[in-house]
């Protein structure tokens, strides 16, 4: 349940990342108040929304944050870690510790603490995947930042590999795996784009509490709602914050 936009401006060679909270309160079309991470599956399974889940959550981006989305590509968690595991693991670096908890495997009810001391660490895909979702005490905004540091640590990976000459045959086994509306020529031209790119010129932004108002719903639910003239500045000054690397790894 990760959204997460990429900005592409091949003119003046830079990308913008942007990750969007999965309990920001918006309107769903033909449905009504939920969670934005309730769109895709809304459109998909719900309603059946023309062209489904990803063309009512574009909607969704479009009219709550003002955010054109032309593409989009869906993952499931399982290809993830195999694309992880595909390209030797990911190799992160933590510059202070991490408290946090997961689910027990033995009893879902109940929560198992882990903790990271600062250094280097290479993960395998289960565990990139683990690091890319804690999310029970350090909170969502947390976990969005270390979505970023995981996404650069692949290219970084990738850039290791001189990947590009493999992409044909990575996608023939992951292709079935991955939903999207890309063709091979633009996947392939996404990715040399953003290898060659100067890490200077690739930036990132959560949607993080000063963007937000914490709301509880008339169900209870603790939720976000967007504070709309302030997302739509931070949105439109992304290629002026720092670079990605720099910020990515920083708690909140």
């Amino acid at each position: 349940d990760t959204i997460m936009i990429a900005a592409v401006d091949w003119e003046h060679d830079r990308i913008g990342v942007i990750n969007i909270p999965r309990d920001l309160w918006v309107d769903i079309p033909g449905y009504g108040e939920s969670r934005i991470n309730m769109a895709d599956f809304v459109g998909e399974k719900e309603i059946k929304y023309p062209d489904g889940g990803p063309a009512l959550l574009g909607r969704v981006i479009s009219e709550t944050l003002g955010i054109r989305t032309d593409r989009f590509a869906r993952m499931n968690l399982q290809a993830f870690e195999q694309a992880i595991d595909t390209i030797g693991g990911i190799s992160v670096t933590l510059d202070c510790p991490l408290h946090e908890a997961t689910p027990d495997p033995n009893n879902p009810d109940q929560l198992v603490e882990v903790d990271f001391a600062p250094g280097v660490y290479h993960f395998n895909g289960h565990e990139a995947r683990m690091y890319a979702s804690y999310r029970y005490y350090t909170g969502d905004w947390d976990r969005a930042r270390r979505q970023q540091q995981v996404l650069l640590a692949i290219r970084q990976q990738a850039l290791k590999l001189n990947i590009v000459p493999k992409i044909p045959s990575l996608w023939l086994t992951f292709s079935s795996a991955i939903q999207t509306n890309l063709s091979f020529k633009e996947i392939l031209d996404l990715a040399t784009f953003g290898l060659r790119l100067d890490m200077k010129n690739v930036h990132g932004r959560v949607l993080d509490y000063r963007l937000v108002t914490a709301y509880t719903t008339k169900g209870g639910a603790q939720v976000l709602k967007p504070k709309k003239a302030e997302i739509a500045a931070a949105i439109n000054s992304i290629f002026d914050t720092p670079p990605m690397q720099e910020t990515s790894a920083q708690p909140i």
